[in-house]
């Protein structure tokens, strides 16, 4: 049996779901993979709670789950501190999860804490797209220089794992890949083109049933969508920077417009597209035949479609969702904890 040690940083829905996770799968996880996945420090946003003298119980972490948001601190559960390097260097975990909400300016408070972590030589996994966007080179030669693993499968396409096809398609030359890689916008425009919604009732749906971003601009202006494509981008060998990345969101499509596309059998979706050989991206709303394979990915489902010299590959599936972004963190944990610490 080896012993997996694991600091969480951030503790909404993702990180609820990975200690929910954690929890049901345990014993699974011992007798299939032969890992004891020991939780040592979780962090939200009024500091992070850690113990030195062993992991946390099943019952500590059943009770992290009911505190309300921002409540590690006030818990009682161990010691508390804001200060990450003290968290790494009392605790002297394997693995750093970061999954910190994104923030496209500056890239923290995650971008801190997986660079202090790739500097310990503690492993990365995270959900987390901000720090990739703005530090990709940075963050990923720094894992390789200190031998240490960095995964961020969950960081695209967050149900399913689109970035190990990728890194997978080693023998093909990909010329294209393009995609519905954010849920958000595909529920609003299935329901424009299939359900004959406004645009207008749509986004307010989306936003009522909870599936919008806090900021809807990261959503509904391509900003989420055009940070995925600069991780695919990137992954593939590309150094393009997210603000290279042409960005036209939905909000300025008339219903004139949509009228149009639906009396001819066509309908919008917002692509993410990828021209390898050109070494170009760009998220923009693209018309569409309504019998195309992407036009028929509709409601919350994500799609890729990648274009090699072999073989054209789509892929679809739910493309993110607190559990489902859980699970594929959680994948990747132990497929890096065997291959590393094994």
């Amino acid at each position: 049996m080896t012993n997996v040690r694991i600091v969480i940083a951030g503790f909404g829905n993702v990180g609820r779901g990975l200690v929910k996770l954690l929890l049901d799968k345990d014993e699974l996880i011992e007798r299939q993979h032969g890992l004891k996945i020991e939780v040592v420090g979780v962090g939200d946003s009024s500091g992070f709670v850690y113990r030195t003298d062993r992991p946390f119980t099943r019952d500590e972490l059943s009770k992290m789950l009911q505190l309300p948001r921002g409540g590690l601190a006030k818990s009682g559960m161990g010691h508390v501190t804001h200060d990450i390097c003290k968290v790494l260097d009392y605790t002297i975990p394997d693995f750093l999860i970061d999954l910190t909400p994104a923030n496209y300016e500056t890239g923290e408070p995650g971008l801190t804490y997986q660079l202090e972590a790739l500097r310990r030589g503690i492993g990365v996994i995270t959900a987390n797209k901000a720090p990739l966007v703005l530090r990709f080179r940075e963050l990923t030669g720094l894992a390789k220089r200190r031998r240490v693993p960095y995964g961020y499968r969950a960081t695209v396409f967050g149900g399913v794992p689109i970035i190990d096809v990728l890194k997978h398609l080693a023998a093909h030359s990909i010329k294209k890949v393009e995609g519905i890689l954010n849920a958000t916008t595909n529920y609003i425009l299935t329901r424009v083109f299939f359900d004959n919604y406004t645009l207008n009732d749509a986004i307010e749906e989306a936003r009522k049933i909870g599936v919008m971003e806090a900021n809807p601009a990261l959503d509904l202006e391509g900003i989420d969508a055009a940070a995925k494509i600069t991780i695919i981008a990137n992954t593939l060998g590309l150094d393009i920077a997210f603000q290279d990345v042409e960005r036209v969101g939905i909000t300025a499509l008339t219903e004139d417009y949509i009228q149009e596309l639906r009396r001819n059998k066509k309908c919008v979706k917002l692509l993410a597209v990828l021209d390898v050989e050109k070494k170009k991206a760009k998220v923009a709303p693209i018309e569409l035949d309504i019998s195309d394979d992407l036009a028929q990915v509709k409601y919350l489902l994500n799609a890729v479609r990648i274009e090699t010299d072999y073989n054209n590959i789509l892929i679809k599936g739910v493309g993110g969702g607190p559990l489902e972004t859980a699970v594929n963190v959680l994948s990747e944990l132990i497929e890096l904890a065997q291959r590393w610490l094994s």
